[in-house]
């Protein structure tokens, strides 16, 4: 919820909740208990673009390129990178950025 919020997580509790959820999903599905791969399919997506995002800004920082290049907010790359997941996980490219319309509610996600 904090990402969706447009606030900006630090990069390295981002790097943590990553390996928490990827640990966590592992030895659930290989347990055998029950727990499917679909929420943490969409939590691990979110967790690399917002990863992504913090990467490049810091990286245009460095470079003093920061006034030419403007990002996108966080959330943008959160859920571009949960549908990207989804969709490579399912393989189900147009049901993720059906998804990711539905939960967003705007046009502008999917059209350039």
């Amino acid at each position: 919820n904090t990402l969706l919020a447009n606030e900006s997580l630090p990069t390295d509790t981002i790097v943590k909740l990553f390996a928490i959820k990827t640990f966590t999903t592992a030895v659930s599905a290989g347990s055998g208990l029950v727990g499917g791969t679909f929420a943490p399919s969409l939590f691990l997506g979110g967790m690399l673009g917002a990863f992504f995002h913090n990467t490049v800004e810091t990286l245009l920082q460095i470079s003093n390129l920061g006034d030419s290049y403007r990002l996108a907010e966080v959330p943008a790359y959160a859920m571009v990178g949960a549908a990207s997941v989804l969709a490579a996980l399912f393989r189900a490219p147009l049901t993720a950025s059906l998804l990711l319309f539905e939960t967003t509610r705007d046009y502008g996600v999917l059209l350039p």
